[in-house]
């Protein structure tokens, strides 16, 4: 048995070889040193050059504020309540799913079937007797202001025809099941509003 035999049992074939010849080797690692000088001047020109003052970008291209809101809008079939939610993207499928069925479970409570829905930039043309805002960034866009949704709950705004109650969003009440009971406060408040206006009638 010869040296590759015993190398063969061993599991130690194929053996390396050096294919580049030293003087290569050594050329190559000269052009390293050299290569890795040039780096060591280029990083010291970039700190430098951060040293240097961030001129500020000028006031006209700060991006605009004034984006418009988009809305989908739930309204029942006798044209009571008009449920205001902002459009956004969804978390998941599942997020979506258990925020429709939430949704479903509350209209269902007001025993509120077959509701239309719509999605539009203003709610000049909205017919309904009560708005339901649903989120403090839908309640504060519609009463054009900056007060937390716990100051805009519990009472009736005007807003031209209707009246409008501010509550919790649905992805907010999925992360905190408890406050489903204010929901439901609010939810009263309005259902009271339409059955004194329906004594009235």
């Amino acid at each position: 048995m010869n040296r590759d035999d015993v190398l063969r049992e061993l599991e130690l074939l194929p053996v390396w070889k050096l294919r580049t010849p030293v003087e290569t080797v050594l050329t190559q690692q000269v052009a390293v040193e050299k290569l890795e000088a040039v780096q060591v001047a280029i990083v010291a020109t970039e700190e430098s050059a951060l040293e240097k003052p961030v001129p500020k970008k000028p006031a006209s291209e700060k991006p605009s504020s004034t984006a418009v809101i988009q809305y989908e809008i739930t309204i029942s079939q006798d044209k009571q309540w008009a449920f205001i939610c902002k459009i956004s993207m969804p978390a998941g499928r599942m997020d979506t799913g258990l925020q429709s069925t939430l949704f479903n479970n509350i209209l269902h409570a007001l025993s509120i079937e077959k509701p239309s829905k719509m999605q539009v930039a203003s709610i000049a043309d909205v017919q309904a007797r009560v708005i339901i805002a649903m989120g403090e960034s839908v309640a504060q866009a519609l009463l054009n202001t900056q007060e937390p949704l716990e100051n805009l709950r519990g009472k009736l705004h005007a807003i031209g025809h209707m009246q409008l109650v501010a509550t919790c969003d649905l992805a907010h009440l999925l992360s905190n099941p408890l406050d489903k009971a204010k929901v439901w406060q609010d939810l009263c408040l309005a259902r009271s509003y339409l059955q004194h206006l329906h004594v009235q009638d």
